[in-house]
């Protein structure tokens, strides 16, 4: 998916690539909105230890099916080779595979844990190219704040010891979490995981650390693309609840059942991401239009609109928010525009949508427009910070300033620190812009970030 980079100058703590941590500011600044960099951040869409390294199957990240997953094998090129920087770099022209067999091993994973140095210098010319990347600016900010070493200094000589100290931490993830949050201001996270994250652990005392600061949100996608694609996130569901689908009606006790196991272990919300896929028009369906046996394509999609819409029937019944994705893949099938009609049928759903770019024009109507609609802008500094400056542009000063919140969408602590800089340093960029063209004061310039960066989220989400 995507990366980015970014580091500086070289001194002390981890030889030729290390750097002081900047000082979030020195006073008040000219801007007089130096609070905004020690504000909290409530997290309200994150993907910590979506790593290879940490577990990945045929349907997602073992970090979104159990609790307190965990690797003592996680170092820099796990959080190099990430889904966003790996996908990335792929993109860019850097084939793992390959690399790996002129390294003499059969996968990237192999090299990765046999060849480190080999796997690093056939990624260096392929990292250069990614530092004009949000992601790398993202994970090299991160990095550089939480272990004062920058990236742009990497080199066969000084690499082992911040792969040593990452090592470290990842052996105990939760607490190496709540030390980088603490020091990043950030609170949270909320993630979007498995039925079975909420039932099932792989280490019941990682799982009690990890669940004792972390909300979580019932994944919906499964459900919604079972007739193209079952999987066992949902044959996980039909064996708790004990309710085989033959029809719509059984189709529609197995949601409700599912809703009810996940409100019962503390599910706050839930989120799909169909837009890398489809469009995001659902239309109604009768019982009678659903045909589970049919794998036809109108039979398909009717299934599919049937389930989002039962979805966002049992979020109302719940006052759930649900969290889209919009945007960002499947160009331009995936703007959020046909979602006002599920605003309208289900006004107790506090729609949150997601990313949104390119379509920032179209969320800002909606979130304007429509009493239950709101806009979280993860991922964009993530994407590129000129992306999530452009969205803050256009949403401050249109978007009411209950309905905005930045959350980060990492897929690892350290680029979540690094996304969240970005989106303090924005924030307070196009804030005080605002301030000297007189259009708000300090004090709401100050509110409106106190509001983007937590309390919005705090009020949506109940976290």
């Amino acid at each position: 998916m995507s990366w980015t980079r970014r580091g500086f100058l070289a001194a002390a703590t981890l030889g030729a690539g290390a750097v002081t941590s900047p000082a979030a500011s020195a006073g008040d600044g000219p801007d007089g909105l130096a609070a905004i960099d020690t504000m909290p951040n409530l997290c309200a869409h994150e993907h910590w230890g979506s790593l290879t390294s940490i577990g990945h199957t045929d349907v997602g990240f073992v970090a979104d099916a159990v609790a307190g997953a965990a690797s003592g094998e996680t170092g820099l090129l796990d959080l190099l080779l990430d889904p966003y920087l790996g996908g990335f770099l792929a993109c860019g022209g850097f084939d793992g595979n390959r690399a790996a067999r002129e390294l003499g091993c059969e996968s990237l994973p192999e090299a990765i844990h046999q060849r480190p140095e080999g796997v690093l210098e056939a990624l260096r010319p392929h990292l250069a190219t990614q530092r004009s990347v949000g992601t790398l600016m993202c994970i090299a900010t991160g990095v550089r704040e939480l272990y004062g070493f920058d990236l742009d200094g990497l080199s066969a000589a000084n690499w082992r010891e911040l792969d040593a100290a990452i090592r470290r931490h990842y052996t105990d993830p939760f607490a190496w979490y709540r030390e980088a949050m603490g020091r990043a201001h950030l609170t949270g996270p909320i993630r979007p995981v498995e039925l079975s994250y909420m039932l099932e652990a792989a280490d019941p005392a990682l799982a009690a650390h990890e669940r004792a600061f972390t909300h979580a949100l019932l994944r919906v996608d499964g459900f919604i693309e079972w007739r193209r694609r079952p999987s066992d996130r949902v044959r996980y569901c039909i064996e708790r609840t004990g309710i085989e689908p033959h029809d719509a009606a059984s189709w529609r006790a197995l949601l409700e059942a599912t809703f009810a196991l996940a409100q019962e272990h503390g599910c706050v919300g839930i989120k799909q991401l169909q837009a890398y896929s489809r469009d995001l028009e659902f239309a109604p369906h009768a019982d009678g239009d659903i045909d589970l046996a049919d794998d036809s394509p109108p039979a398909v999609r009717a299934f599919e609109d049937f389930t989002a819409h039962e979805c966002c029937r049992l979020a109302h019944e719940l006052s759930w928010p649900f969290q889209v994705h919009v945007g960002t893949a499947n160009l331009p099938r995936s703007s959020p525009l046909p979602l006002e009609a599920l605003a309208y049928r289900y006004p107790g759903v506090r729609f949150v949508l997601l990313h949104t770019w390119p379509y920032f024009d179209e969320s800002a109507y909606l979130a304007h427009f429509l009493p239950n609609v709101y806009i979280d802008t993860c991922w964009l500094a993530i994407l590129s910070p000129s992306f999530l400056e452009e969205a803050l542009r256009k949403y401050i000063g249109f978007v009411p300033s209950h309905k905005l919140m930045c959350s980060q969408d990492a897929t690892s602590i350290e680029m979540a620190v690094g996304s969240a800089r970005h989106n303090r340093t924005l924030l307070r960029k196009v804030l005080g812009e605002q301030v000297r063209d007189g259009r708000f004061t300090k004090h709401q310039a100050l509110e409106v970030a106190r509001r983007a960066l937590h309390d919005n989220a705090r009020g949506v989400y109940g976290a």
